[in-house]
C-alpha cells in the first residue's frame, strides 16, 4: 500500500511541478516587465523636465533644452542598466532649434528610441517619448504545428514606451 501512495505523488509531482515553475516563470516576468516600464517612464519624465526647465536662446541651430534633455535620458539608463540610444539624435521634422528630433527605429530586443518634440515649446509644451524593445526571458517560444507555420507564444520582444509632456517654463 504505501508502494502505491509514493507512486501517486511522483504521479502527482510530475503533473504539478511544470505548471508551478511557468507560475514562477510568469510572476518574475511581470515583475521585471514592470521595472522596465517604471525606468522607461521615469527616464521619459526627467528628459522632459530637464528640456522644458532649460531655457534655449533660440540664436542658433543648435538647441541646448534638447542638448540637455538627451544627456539626461543617457545618464538615466545607464544608471538603470540599460542600452544607450543608437544612433545620433537629430532634427526629423521642423527647423532647428524647434523642430522634432529623433534617433532611429526599435528593430531589436535591446534598442532604443527617443523622440523629442520641441516644436512649440511655448504652447504645447516639450514631448519626450522613450521607447525600448524588452525582451522576454522566454523570449521566442513557439509551438510547431503541422501546416509548419509555428504558433508564437512569447515575442522576441516586446515595444515599452512611455510619453511626456512638459509646459516649458521660462521665468
Amino acid at each position: 500500500m504505501n508502494r502505491k501512495i509514493r507512486g501517486q505523488n511522483l504521479v502527482e509531482l510530475v503533473i504539478v511541478l511544470p505548471l508551478l515553475i511557468l507560475l514562477i516563470l510568469g510572476i518574475m516576468q511581470l515583475g521585471l516587465y514592470w521595472r522596465t516600464f517604471q525606468t522607461i517612464e521615469s527616464v521619459a519624465l526627467e528628459g522632459s523636465n530637464v528640456a522644458a526647465s532649460t531655457v534655449d536662446s533660440l540664436q542658433t541651430t543648435e538647441n541646448e533644452a534638447v542638448d540637455a534633455a538627451v544627456t539626461a535620458i543617457q545618464n538615466r539608463l545607464a544608471m538603470a542598466g540599460l542600452p544607450q540610444p543608437g544612433g545620433a539624435i537629430s532634427a526629423q521634422t521642423g527647423t532647428p532649434p524647434n523642430a522634432l528630433y529623433q534617433n532611429g527605429a526599435v528593430t531589436n530586443p535591446g534598442d532604443v528610441q527617443v523622440t523629442i518634440d520641441y516644436r512649440n515649446p511655448t504652447s504645447n509644451g516639450v514631448i519626450v517619448q522613450v521607447v525600448y524593445g524588452y525582451r522576454p526571458i522566454l523570449a521566442g517560444t513557439r509551438i510547431p504545428m503541422p501546416s509548419g507555420n509555428p504558433i508564437t507564444i512569447i515575442p522576441d520582444y516586446v515595444e515599452v514606451s512611455s510619453s511626456q509632456i512638459q509646459q516649458y517654463n521660462t521665468y
